[in-house]
């Protein structure tokens, strides 16, 4: 049977506290006092049972249903909840507290009809702490605590407050930021408004747009530079403004954060609270899609390698660091960064090699032909050879270099299937055995013969010698090749370098200290002064060019000047004696020299004189 009072329930009115306004319009003192005097289970009302709510709804004379999804189930499996359409965490939940609207509440007052405080009503968005503002007034909620020992009724709660209500709907607020709080009502009420949000769980885009907001204040500094604004201040407002306008604004503004970090330790951007949030749910069926969203923009926008956690374990690798490169790749950072740099895909190295990301798919194939390579000074390893002798090897033909930049240093890479070539064709005639007696190492051949490591090379590989031998346990190293002393001796002479014409006249430095029978001073002071002409030669057994004197300059200058120790010879005498000789008749030297260079003297001027035979007591040293 109805009331004496009906009532018509609100359409976001939950149905117990439509039943305990009811009483209020009825003059109970409680709603406990109407349940029991119409024999209804205050559980099952409170949890929305069908049977029970329409039993409230024929006292209240009103033919409208109750809206059973508003009324406040258990909580499920992880302290779930749901309210109306939307779902929330145990954590939203509104406890002992009241939570209403103060504008709300006095607007219901004023318009009321019948008992005082009957037509006030609390909304069914109240029930959550996840609303936060009332959407239609732009301020927060208000919330009062009710002691628990006092049963908690509406309708009387709002009676007992109403100066407090009153003085805050008096406050004055500056406008807020809603959109959040109108998004989280239409979930509740079951309005699609938002094509992207939609897919989450409205616990999901609660947490979501707190965690992200308090993450992108934290690093606003990135987005001051760049064209995107945010521009609500508190966490929960900032977040929801981003992801209100969907993945791709998401990976924009990430993105623009990351490259204005770029951490050297990239598992560093998500180890805050939104990194650890996003760690805790990535298990859980309803987060899956954000999860995969933030591990996506993490994998595309750092450095994370296959099998490093970001989110999830990884498991594509976008980019790589210069630093990350170079343990992978096994090639050295300075040399990373020059290709990409010389390559376009770098302007410029600007930050530390940990914090220079670069395209994985850009520069995969360049890195992987430069490890391909070696450097001179593992080549010279490889081959046991020197510095200089790779630099002629190279200059030769024999072994092509790669990476030569136009300018600057020249910077050696080898490719290591060149080096391996160039072996094979080195050691295809090799014989691997003992070395008998007669064999020598080519490089004491090379050296007594006067011609470069890579002639004697290239002769090998062309079968110039007729026995080209190695040692067995010695690996293919140029150091290892033996070749007869007579067939090299035969074959490497054909390689001597005379500078275009053959020269049959010349007289060697020694040669000629003989003939003058001088020190070598003497002989490098005259052809450094004109005296003889000198001439560089590259003679058969030496590796260097060498002065060469003409002998028919040599017979000239002997035919115009005498030395002092030649004179001294011709007449059985000592140097001392010639000289003094020489002086006592005014006769002095062609040229003037140093002390230790011999004097000479024009022959024309020496005609004629005569010089006193030494003595032993005056020149020579007395015997014991």
């Amino acid at each position: 049977m109805a009331l004496p009072v009906s009532l018509s329930p609100n359409f976001d009115e939950p149905p117990v506290e439509f039943a305990a306004r009811l009483a209020k319009a009825n003059g109970y003192s409680s709603l406990r006092t109407l349940l029991n005097s119409a024999q209804i289970d205050g559980q099952k009302l409170r949890f929305g049972d069908l049977n029970t709510l329409n039993k409230v709804a024929n006292l209240a004379g009103s033919s409208l249903e109750l809206q059973a999804k508003y009324s406040v189930p258990k909580s499920s499996v992880g302290g779930r909840w749901k309210l109306g359409h939307a779902q929330f965490t145990k954590e939203t939940r509104r406890g002992s507290r009241i939570r209403i609207c103060p504008c709300c509440i006095l607007n219901d007052v004023e318009h009321e009809t019948g008992r005082p405080f009957s037509g006030a009503y609390f909304r069914a968005s109240w029930q959550t702490r996840a609303v936060s503002n009332c959407a239609r007034h732009r301020r927060p909620i208000l919330e009062m605590t009710v002691p628990t020992k006092r049963v908690r009724e509406f309708s009387n709660e709002i009676a007992a407050n109403i100066d407090l209500i009153r003085s805050a709907a008096s406050d004055q607020y500056t406008a807020i930021d809603v959109s959040a709080d109108k998004y989280l009502e239409d979930r509740i009420h079951g309005i699609a408004s938002n094509q992207f949000l939609d897919t989450f769980e409205a616990h999901v885009i609660v947490d979501l747009a707190s965690y992200l907001g308090t993450f992108i204040l934290a690093n606003q500094a990135a987005l001051a530079c760049s064209e995107i604004k945010l521009l609500p201040s508190d966490p929960r407002s900032t977040g929801f403004l981003l992801i209100s306008q969907g993945e791709k604004k998401i990976r924009d503004v990430m993105a623009t954060i990351i490259g204005y970090l770029r951490p050297a330790n990239c598992e560093a951007i998500y180890s805050n609270d939104f990194g650890r949030w996003l760690r805790r749910n990535a298990s859980l069926p309803e987060f899956a899609n954000v999860v995969e969203l933030f591990q996506d923009i993490g994998e595309r926008n750092l450095p994370f390698g296959v099998g490093d956690v970001c989110i999830i374990p990884t498991r594509r690798r976008y980019l790589h660091s210069i630093k990350s490169a170079s343990k992978e790749y096994g090639v050295t950072v300075n040399r990373i960064s020059k290709l990409l740099v010389e390559n376009g895909i770098l302007a410029e190295v600007t930050r530390s090699y940990k914090r220079t990301y670069f395209s994985v798919e850009a520069a995969n194939d360049l890195i992987l032909a430069a490890h391909d390579t070696t450097t001179a000074v593992e080549t010279k390893k490889l081959l046991d050879i020197t510095e200089g002798n790779l630099a002629q090897i190279i200059k030769a033909g024999l072994l092509p270099r790669v990476e030569v930049p136009v300018d600057g240093r020249v910077f050696t890479r080898i490719k290591k299937a060149d080096i391996e070539a160039f072996q094979k064709r080195l050691f295809a005639d090799v014989v691997f055995c003992d070395i008998p007696k007669g064999f020598r190492p080519i490089k004491v051949l090379a050296r007594r013969y006067g011609v470069r490591l890579e002639q004697v090379l290239k002769l090998i590989m062309d079968r110039a010698f007729e026995k080209v031998i190695a040692k067995p346990a010695s690996g293919r190293k140029v150091t290892n090749l033996y070749v007869q002393a007579a067939d090299a001796k035969k074959a490497l002479r054909s390689q001597i370098d005379v500078n275009g014409s053959v020269q049959t006249n010349l007289l060697t430095v020694s040669a000629t200290i003989e003939r003058l029978r001088a020190k070598i001073a003497t002989v490098r002071f005259l052809y450094t002064h004109g005296f003889l002409q000198p001439i560089e030669h590259h003679a058969f057994g030496f590796m260097k060019q060498q002065v060469f004197i003409k002998e028919d300059d040599l017979n000239k200058f002997m035919s115009e000047y005498v030395s002092v120790s030649e004179m001294a010879r011709v007449h059985g005498t000592h140097a001392i004696v010639v000289t003094e000789e020489l002086e006592a008749r005014g006769i002095n030297p062609a040229f003037i020299s140093p002390p230790q260079v011999a004097k000479f003297y024009n022959r024309s001027d020496v005609v004629g004189v005569h010089f006193v035979r030494r003595t032993e007591s005056r020149y020579r040293r007395p015997r014991c």
